[in-house]
């Protein structure tokens, strides 16, 4: 979940098997309902929306092996996920000195870091809330939400 001034963005993570996306999209669309309803009856004004979508995040470790993370046109705010193919990416070589951050750079970390500490923060609430039967998604959800404050920090140029 990512908060702003105007509301919340919230994202549904699950594996690439119709059924799971079926039940993700169901959730998420509970999810929203319940919040916007808390918000509503708190006469907060903001909205909670589906999150909008993220560019594919490919090989993140997890204890199950690595994973590939992408976001659906037909699955709006699900982040789907799957093992990663046999595929592998050439080394990135850095030639000359990084120049700092620009400010676009340096929003866009902030909203990774953010939005990655969130997903983690909101899988150990979803554990609590479904006495554990949400424990089944934390390596992928977990290692997700590591992958997007590691990139966060790299785009902050910490990383």
């Amino acid at each position: 979940m990512l908060w702003t001034d105007d509301g919340a963005y919230i994202w549904e993570i699950k594996p690439n098997t119709p059924d799971q996306l079926e039940l993700g999209r169901e959730q998420l669309a509970r999810y929203i309902r319940q919040l916007q309803a808390e918000l509503d009856n708190e006469r907060d004004g903001r909205l909670v929306r589906r999150g909008y979508p993220h560019a594919r995040q490919a090989e993140i470790p997890t204890p199950l092996g690595p994973v590939d993370a992408w976001s659906q046109q037909n699955y709006p705010g699900l982040r789907i996920y799957a093992s990663t193919t046999k595929w592998k990416r050439e080394p990135i070589v850095i030639t000359k000195q990084q120049d700092d951050p620009s400010i676009g750079e340096r929003i866009m970390g902030g909203v990774h870091v953010v939005g990655g500490l969130a997903t983690i923060a909101g899988t150990i609430v979803e554990d609590v809330a479904t006495v554990g039967v949400g424990i089944v998604d934390d390596p992928v959800t977990i290692a997700l939400g590591a992958s997007s404050v590691t990139r966060g920090l790299e785009l902050l140029g910490v990383g």
